[in-house]
């Protein structure tokens, strides 16, 4: 029998990044189970969620908690469905699979029972269970510097990983308690503070801090200066708009024309730029942890001074809060 077929499955709290060894892509879908509030008899798995008409307030059932997998009934549903005939139609006699785990990192903080569950329940023919951070370092240390700094900042947490001859060295590594989730329903806030009440409607506000946010590479000069950072942001209706948008000439014409008629705008300025901050000062909102510059500072002065300078020349960002325009260059 011919075992060609990898399936690689980055399995994130927020999302799933899934795809075939043999592809140069990978598909983006939710790791979530949704209902919603218009239609509460239908429950939209993974990426059903495209089959939805109306997106606000919608219930969300996650199997991921604080950063942790803990439902598998949520997880196996799901995984059920992007296995299955109508996604990636998995020959799993024939296929490999490979899983990265956000907490593999630590064993101890890492699910015993996940091969276990996977063998019983899909019978790939065999498993290799990693994490993001490790795959990454394997293609960033080479013989001329084999040491690196991961920055994995994802959904529950951001991950300082630093790596030494290839191996993960484990008296570097640090955990902040802050990540896109902790954005968002900051976002949430401070809009339902000063706007609209937005506190039902996570989804179309995860989808503007993504289209409207940006690091700060001069956060002091961006606050003198944040009207001209400021833009209004259509919300979305779900009749004439799917998926909220950045207004702008094109908008204001179809406002004109009445085809937006009853679209919602929200007014965005220092938010743009001040949530992002959050991840480099947590303490500006009480979240008790130290920022990303401050850890990798942390992560550097547990290694000798030889070993800090091979770190700090190999620094590798990922995780969906690099995606935001002005991270790299902040770092």
């Amino acid at each position: 029998m011919d075992y060609e077929q990898s399936l690689i499955l980055d399995n994130g709290a927020h999302s799933m990044k899934i795809g075939y060894s043999t592809s140069n892509t990978a598909k983006i879908i939710p790791n979530t189970i949704f209902k919603s509030k218009t239609d509460k008899k239908r429950v939209y798995i993974a990426d059903e969620l495209e089959e939805c008409s109306d997106r606000s307030s919608l219930y969300f059932s996650l199997p991921f908690e604080r950063g942790y997998l803990v439902n598998w009934d949520i997880q196996l549903q799901i995984w059920n469905r992007i296995f299955g005939k109508n996604c990636f139609d998995v020959d799993y006699q024939k296929c490999r699979l490979v899983l990265t785990d956000p907490n593999d990192i630590a064993r101890a903080f890492s699910d015993d029972n996940t091969e276990e569950i996977i063998f019983e329940n899909f019978c790939f023919h065999s498993l290799l269970k990693t994490s993001a951070p490790s795959c990454a370092a394997q293609s960033h240390c080479s013989i001329e510097n084999p040491c690196c700094i991961i920055i994995d900042s994802g959904h529950s947490f951001t991950h300082i990983v630093p790596y030494v001859q290839g191996r993960i060295a484990m008296k570097g590594v640090l955990r902040m308690d802050i990540g896109g989730k902790a954005l968002t329903n900051q976002l949430k806030d401070w809009i339902s503070y000063r706007q609209l009440n937005v506190s039902d409607e996570t989804y179309v506000i995860n989808c503007c801090k993504e289209d409207v946010c940006f690091v700060s590479t001069n956060f002091q000069e961006d606050l003198k200066n944040w009207r001209s950072k400021r833009l209004e942001y259509l919300l979305p209706d779900f009749v004439t708009l799917m998926r909220g948008e950045i207004f702008n000439q094109k908008s204001s014409t179809l406002l004109s024309s009445q085809r937006f008629g009853g679209t919602q705008k929200l007014s965005l300025g220092v938010e743009r730029f001040a949530l992002p901050e959050l991840l480099f000062n947590p303490n500006d909102v009480e979240i008790g942890q130290m920022g990303i510059i401050e850890a990798i500072t942390t992560c550097l002065s547990r290694f000798p001074k030889e070993i800090q300078l091979l770190m700090a020349e190999n620094i590798v960002l990922i995780g969906g809060n690099s995606l935001f325009t002005g991270y790299l260059e902040r770092m």
